[in-house]
């Protein structure tokens, strides 16, 4: 009988470099018009796998790129929900909410 642990992946570790490098490489694929309205191509995903294996070193499968992907969505729309909702806002060009001092202190 195989030894589980050993045939296991290790989870993906993230930090602001590779999810940068993989927002990138997705971009470029999305660029290339290698995205449909329900995601990703499947080549799409196995040249963002290869580009971004291939740039950070790394060895990741398809999946944990992809929930990765999905991680980084929902992290989008929660901010999104932010922005729209009263008193809070953006700034122009910059990613980080902002809003009057009540509306922290409320």
């Amino acid at each position: 009988m195989a030894n589980t642990a050993t045939n296991e992946k290790k989870s993906a570790s993230w930090s602001e470099v590779t999810r940068h490098k993989l927002c990138s490489i997705m971009l470029e694929e999305l660029n290339n018009n290698n995205f449909t309205d329900s995601g990703f191509k499947p080549q799409s995903w196995k040249t963002i796998k290869d580009g971004f294996n291939s740039d950070t070193g790394f060895n990741y499968e398809v999946k944990q790129l992809q929930s990765q992907h999905a991680s980084l969505k929902k992290r989008y729309i929660e901010f999104q929900k932010l922005w729209t909702n009263s008193g809070f806002g953006k700034k122009p060009n910059e990613y980080f909410v902002t809003a009057p001092p009540q509306v922290w202190t409320d």
